[in-house]
C-alpha cells in the first residue's frame, strides 16, 4: 500500500456495461463504509494522462495508484487488445505483477460452465459467453 496517501485506492476492474450496476454498488460500498477511494474508469474520479490512450491509462492506473484490485468476471471477456487478452486481463496481469491484493469474482454460470467448457473448448458457448477465451482467463486465475 502507498504509504505517502491516507485512503487506501481500490481498482474495480471487469467490463463496464454489463456490469455497470455491480461497479456502482463497490464503488459506494468502498467509499461510503470503509472511506477507501473506489477507482473505476467510468467515472470521473479517474485519473487520465491525455497523452496515452484508454487502454493504457487503465493499466497505468493499476500501476502507479492501485493499492487493492478487485476483478469481477461476468460473462462478457470484452474487447481483445493487440496483446490478444482483453483490457481487463491485463489490467490483472498488472496487479499481480504489483504485488497488491487481488480479489476475483467470477459469475457463477460461468463458473458452472467452466468444467464442461474444459472438456470441450471447442464446444459453442454463446449462449453464456460474448467469447470462449473467458473461460480460459478463468481457468488460469484458477490454477495460480
Amino acid at each position: 500500500m502507498n504509504t505517502d496517501r491516507h485512503i487506501p485506492v481500490v481498482f474495480v476492474s471487469s467490463t463496464c456495461y454489463d456490469l455497470k450496476q455491480v461497479r456502482e454498488d463497490l464503488k459506494d460500498f468502498f467509499e461510503i463504509n470503509y472511506g477507501f477511494q473506489a477507482m473505476l474508469s467510468e467515472f470521473s474520479s479517474f485519473p487520465i494522462d491525455p497523452c496515452i490512450g484508454t487502454f493504457e491509462n487503465c493499466l497505468s492506473n493499476v500501476d502507479k495508484l492501485a493499492d487493492i484490485f478487485i476483478l469481477i468476471v461476468g460473462t462478457r471477456y470484452g474487447y481483445v487488445t493487440e496483446r490478444g487478452k482483453s483490457i481487463t486481463n491485463l489490467e490483472y496481469l498488472h496487479a499481480k505483477a504489483k504485488g497488491i491484493p487481488v480479489f476475483v469474482f467470477v459469475d457463477k454460470q460461468l463458473h458452472s460452465q467452466l468444467k464442461i467448457w474444459e472438456a470441450n473448448k471447442e464446444g459453442n458457448f454463446s449462449t453464456i459467453v460474448d467469447n470462449p477465451q473467458i473461460f480460459k482467463f478463468v481457468s488460469e486465475i484458477y490454477n495460480e
